[in-house]
């Protein structure tokens, strides 16, 4: 029970902690045009009890060239979430 003598309150708040990170990219194009997208989901678990982040990423380049002109956009969304509570809440 934490608040007990003798509680090791480091190995009650900190433990070790998994990471996953998928990335994918797709690119492609021909001799007037490209584009590359991307996208990306991380999902760590903190060290410490009750801490978490998920973040997911989407990028999207273009190229294009018109004649004299080259024409580039990117194009990025990102959406993130963290946890951090106390169970009893």
């Amino acid at each position: 029970m934490p608040g007990s003598a003798g509680t090791n309150w480091w190995k009650a708040v900190f433990s070790p902690a998994s990471v996953t990170d998928a990335n994918l990219r797709i690119s492609g194009g021909g001799a007037d045009n490209a584009y590359n997208v991307s996208f990306n989901f991380l999902n760590q678990n903190g060290t410490a009890a009750y801490n978490r982040l998920q973040r997911g990423t989407v990028r999207v380049n273009t190229t294009f060239n018109l004649d004299r002109f080259i024409v580039r956009r990117e194009y990025r969304v990102v959406a993130r979430a963290t946890l951090r509570r106390h169970p009893e809440r």
